[in-house]
């Protein structure tokens, strides 16, 4: 029990003291348990598919096979699949040519999905990351939680929203005064 305890409290200060998004999302490339813990956040938030296509394609660029590539292509990509990412219509256009069209090649070079990454990098950074690191302590109980049913959260997905917006959550500080993080959202959200 001891350690893992220290292990979440290990987490939440590398969280915590992460300044920078980009440091963070290198961070959850390389702690296993962060990077389950980030899988189950998106997944609570319904965006689960850009942390998976980014993972298969850097599995992919260590061996870049084309009938890997279609299959990422199909899975997230594809006009219409059930896990699609949310890309521009040139990267789409371009990625179909590569695998499907007239332009189709047989040798990958590992960087054909560059502009899929770059997207769904940023998609990640702006609505995904930052909401991570501020509600980490939560989504780390919930995540913890997720299996036991007693503590299980009926027929609810975790909040997206910081308390004080909509739910009922909302607890003024100790003293009766708003919290700093109740703040930081009333003045940036």
């Amino acid at each position: 029990f001891y350690l893992i305890v220290m292990a979440d409290e290990e987490l939440l200060s590398l969280v915590a003291e992460t300044a920078s998004g980009k440091l963070l999302f290198t961070t959850l490339k390389d702690e296993g348990r962060l990077h389950e813990i980030f899988i189950f956040f998106c997944h609570e938030r319904h965006a689960q598919e850009n942390i998976l296509v980014w993972d298969e394609i850097q599995e992919w660029k260590k061996n870049p096979e084309k009938d890997v590539a279609i299959k990422i292509f199909e899975k997230y990509i594809k006009e219409g699949c059930d896990s699609q990412v949310n890309v521009n219509y040139g990267t789409w256009k371009r990625l179909e040519s590569i695998l499907e069209g007239d332009d189709a090649v047989e040798e990958f070079t590992g960087k054909e999905f560059k502009y899929v990454e770059e997207e769904v990098f940023q998609l990640m950074m702006v609505s995904l990351i930052q909401p991570f690191k501020i509600q980490f302590p939560i989504i780390l109980e919930d995540f913890k939680n997720k299996d036991d049913d007693s503590k299980k959260k009926k027929d609810k997905h975790s909040d997206a929203f910081l308390p004080g917006e909509g739910n009922d959550e909302y607890e003024e500080g100790e003293d009766g005064e708003e919290t700093l993080l109740q703040m930081f959202y009333r003045l940036f959200f």
